[in-house]
């Protein structure tokens, strides 16, 4: 994150500026993250941040985004006032909605609206712009050329740093192959894959949450933390907040991790459920038992063997689909979210059968 921080400061400092590219699970702190590098952006750092929930077309991403930026320079004109105020007048009056106006009725094209909006805010005197972008997942390929041709132009043609954070499960720019390669390379200067925690990271995370309280963790308590949670990040918030609940003292051990369980068992499906975009049906159901007792991660070769299942492959698509199951896109393996969701499953405790 250090790293992100220095991207951020030089385009005040020194108008230097880079893209960067944050991925990870689901659960892992990828909007955590964003959210906490938007709060801490230098004043004279403009920084606009949207989460998507659906794809996009360029007009409508354009469109969506400007409005978000019109409402953000009004919220954040508190922190950029004093700068503003001593390079231009009326630092109250300022609107980008005209520019969405003009795409929508075909005035602009979305790229050269987009990069009107941007000069906009080099014209009032904001030292560099940064688009935050959460679940970037759903960005499609044309989209991702947009924002590569607008921000490379209003670098290079106008000299004035402008970047973009891309957040999502996967490395978005992996899609970018064959013709699309020059764009993946516009993405590539610092990609930070967020991955589960080790140990230490997980005794870390539980100590210094826990000492807000006045808590204290025995080794034993966060090992077991570790072992239920393998190191998932969310998954820990939780085991960390339900021993806490579960404690009688300010030291928790590992009966209070044991006994804030089944509180966590029933979180997790709560969030696992969270992410379905529809339920999974009957036959569905007995694909994802099987997955489940394989181990929770299994090639579509194995998952054929074991499974008596007929048309897997359409089942298993529609379960990936529906965000109930997962694939890896290097190895092509399905896969539940976490060792509980997987041995709740297997368990029966989550009403699968």
């Amino acid at each position: 994150m250090a790293d992100l921080r220095s991207i951020i400061q030089d385009s005040v400092t020194t108008g230097r500026i880079e893209n960067a590219v944050v991925c990870g699970e689901r659960g892992f702190g990828k909007t955590s993250l964003l959210i906490k590098i938007v709060e801490e952006c230098p004043t004279g750092c403009f920084s606009s941040f949207r989460a998507l929930s659906s794809p996009e077309t360029p007009a409508e991403f354009v469109e969506a985004t400007i409005q978000k930026m019109n409402l953000e320079y009004k919220q954040q004109l508190p922190k950029h006032e004093g700068l503003l105020r001593s390079l231009v007048e009326n630092v109250e009056e300022f609107s980008v909605l005209d520019i969405g106006v003009a795409i929508r009725r075909q005035e602009l094209t979305p790229e050269n609206g987009l990069l009107q909006t941007l000069l906009k805010f080099r014209d009032r005197k904001f030292r560099s712009v940064i688009l935050f972008v959460d679940e970037a997942d759903h960005l499609s390929k044309e989209v991702l050329a947009l924002l590569k041709n607008v921000v490379e132009e209003v670098r290079s043609r106008y000299s004035y740093p402008a970047a973009v954070f891309l957040a999502g499960k996967d490395d978005v720019t992996n899609r970018l192959t064959g013709q699309w390669s020059p764009i993946r390379r516009f993405y590539i200067g610092h990609i930070h894959k967020l991955k589960p925690f080790d140990f230490a990271g997980v005794k870390e995370a539980l100590t210094i949450a826990g000492s807000v309280l006045g808590f204290t963790w025995s080794d034993e308590a966060a090992k077991l933390v570790f072992d239920e949670s393998e190191g998932h990040p969310f998954v820990v918030q939780l085991f960390g907040d339900r021993a806490e609940e579960k404690c009688a003292s300010k030291e928790i051990s590992s009966d209070d991790v044991k006994n804030g369980y089944p509180n966590v068992l029933r979180d997790v499906w709560d969030w696992y459920k969270e992410s379905w975009t529809a339920t999974p049906s009957s036959t569905e159901s007995k694909v994802l038992v099987k997955v489940a007792q394989l181990g929770g991660r299994v090639p579509y070769s194995t998952l054929k063997s074991a499974s008596r299942v007929r048309s897997l492959g359409v089942h298993l698509r529609r379960l990936v689909g529906k965000k109930i199951l997962l694939q890896d896109d290097s190895s092509g393996e399905y896969y539940l979210p976490t060792k509980i969701v997987v041995q709740g499953i297997a368990k029966g405790d989550f009403g699968f059968t």
